[in-house]
């Protein structure tokens, strides 16, 4: 009788294996395959490099600012009716535009950096005499703080920042990392979302920091660069538009726990993965032969 060794598997066996290896192979591929495609749905191609995408409380609309060579446009898309379109009209300098939550104004950056405003909100006026030249800004809910990235003539330096409308101030939140970019308001307010470099050459990291500058935290990855994050509905979860080798990812990030779910995956380029409010659904956009395409994902199952 022949001694079987311990590194020797029957043939019997080995055929057995190998089989059920191949068909939890095929499943795995299978339920990967309808997780990417699962309620997901292509709205949109746009004709531009984005460079911000936002949602419009008031009118309920996706804006996107798209810059076309030397040329940037703002577009709206509706959330519930993606056939409705609409091309804004402001100062052909505007480069970043913002929304504000409640009344029919705006903030923005024009294409020099300078501050922008426009619109009925009485304290918003302030805001365009600020020294400050800027990038990115965004409101919290209540629409009284403004948050963006930017330097001052004395630093030059891309910090964090917020602006108060109601008291016209300006808080350059010292102490923290430079070279920040796009802000992001948790929904109630309380923290402020972020990317910035990592100790890797190529890698960017994500950080919160409440929206007066204390309880500052650093989200890095060792085999992926966070490019954007924002906040899936619930100030315990980010959601991170992220970059691997070979594939970019959508996932949800729970503060704290450090726990991990991919909801997304894609072999070309994603960028600004956000939940748009009230609607159970992601929207981001996905690069498609050299075009950006919007992209709603129903992560409720509603579609």
């Amino acid at each position: 009788m022949a001694v079987q060794s311990e590194k020797e598997i029957p043939k019997g066996r080995l055929k057995i294996l190998l089989l059920l290896a191949i068909v939890l192979a095929a499943r795995s591929y299978e339920v990967a395959a309808q997780a990417e495609d699962f309620s997901c749905r292509k709205i949109a191609v746009l004709n531009g490099d984005p460079l911000q995408m936002q949602w419009n409380y008031p009118d309920g609309s996706i804006l996107i600012t798209l810059e076309n060579n030397d040329t940037v446009r703002h577009i709206a898309v509706k959330a519930q009716n993606d056939s409705v379109f609409s091309m804004l009209s402001f100062d052909a300098r505007l480069r970043y535009l913002a929304p504000h939550p409640i009344a029919k104004a705006w903030a923005g950056a024009l294409s020099d950096g300078k501050p922008w405003s426009m619109g009925n909100y009485r304290f918003l006026s302030r805001f365009g005499q600020r020294k400050v030249f800027l990038r990115q800004p965004t409101f919290n809910i209540a629409g009284n703080l403004l948050a963006f990235s930017a330097y001052t003539p004395y630093n030059k330096d891309w910090r964090l920042m917020t602006y108060d409308l109601k008291y016209d101030n300006l808080n350059e939140m010292r102490g923290l990392p430079s070279e920040i970019s796009y802000p992001v308001w948790s929904p109630k307010g309380t923290f402020i979302a972020f990317v910035l470099p990592s100790d890797h050459p190529v890698r960017k990291q994500a950080a919160l920091v409440r929206w007066d500058g204390t309880d500052l935290r650093f989200l890095s990855s060792d085999s992926l660069s966070y490019e954007f994050v924002s906040w899936p509905g619930s100030e315990q979860y980010l959601l991170f538009t992220a970059k691997g080798d070979v594939q970019w990812y959508i996932i949800r990030h729970l503060i704290g726990k450090g726990n991990q779910e991919i909801i997304y995956t894609s072999k070309s380029a994603l960028k600004f993965a956000q939940m748009l409010p009230g609607t159970g659904k992601i929207a981001f956009l996905k690069e498609n032969l050299k075009r950006w395409e919007l992209w709603l994902l129903d992560v409720e199952g509603q579609d």
